[in-house]
């Protein structure tokens, strides 16, 4: 049977959020922002026994131009059975091409209501042409997209229950040029009329805030 849970939902915000069965998923694919991101380097290798949070990927920039991005993108999934020291093992290649990129300044306007990015695209010679100008898919010019390895078979048993890197509580420092430049993360109000607090750098220890990572036990300790 398949060993790699890839999940589908049209927006993170709207599924499961049951942490039981969300530390199952290997990969979780989400649309809705017209954008494109994922939650690794590009070119990224990811191994199933070492994965702790899903990974993720944002592929939403084939919808509505708002400018955000400078390219139109859609993905292959390219599956590669192998053997390793005589184990049965899978590479799940997570492919991103560039159907559109752009030939105009990306974005079109500082006004977001009017800024777009994909009225004209490069033309791409030797690409199939339908009036626009020759088009073909090309590799990800951000350089976007993964491989997933895993077992190719299910192991006999249960695998024992990942354990989070960072687990517990934690204050969270963010690194500058110098230590001067150092500052930690908090939650500070800045928008007082709608009572909305926003992540904002701060200078002291003191004013950071802590983030629990997960299933971790609370604790006293920093990260740096």
């Amino acid at each position: 049977g398949k060993t790699v849970f890839v999940y589908f939902t049209h927006h993170f915000s709207f599924a499961c959020d049951d942490w039981s069965l969300m530390r199952q998923i290997d990969v979780w694919i989400v649309g809705h922002k017209h954008y494109y991101w994922q939650n690794m380097e590009g070119g990224s290798v990811v191994v199933q026994e070492q994965r702790h949070y899903p990974t993720r990927i944002l592929i939403g920039n084939g919808g509505f131009d708002e400018g955000h991005i400078d390219v139109v993108s859609f993905g292959r999934l390219r599956e590669e059975a192998y053997k390793e020291g005589g184990e049965e093992r899978v590479r799940l290649h997570f492919e991103i091409k560039d159907t559109c990129i752009t030939d105009e300044r990306c974005p079109s306007s500082s006004i977001s209501i009017r800024a777009h990015c994909w009225v004209q695209c490069q033309d791409m010679p030797g690409g199939f042409d339908s009036g626009g100008g020759p088009r073909k898919a090309t590799n990800s010019k951000h350089g976007f997209g993964f491989t997933f390895i895993a077992p190719r078979r299910r192991p006999v048993g249960p695998s024992a229950a990942s354990v989070a890197p960072f687990n517990g509580t934690w204050k969270l420092q963010i690194g500058g040029a110098t230590t001067s430049s150092m500052r930690w993360i908090g939650l500070q109000s800045c928008n007082k009329a709608a009572a909305v607090l926003c992540i904002v750098p701060v200078a002291n220890e003191s004013a950071a805030s802590a983030f629990t990572f997960y299933d971790g036990e609370p604790t006293t300790s920093s990260a740096r």
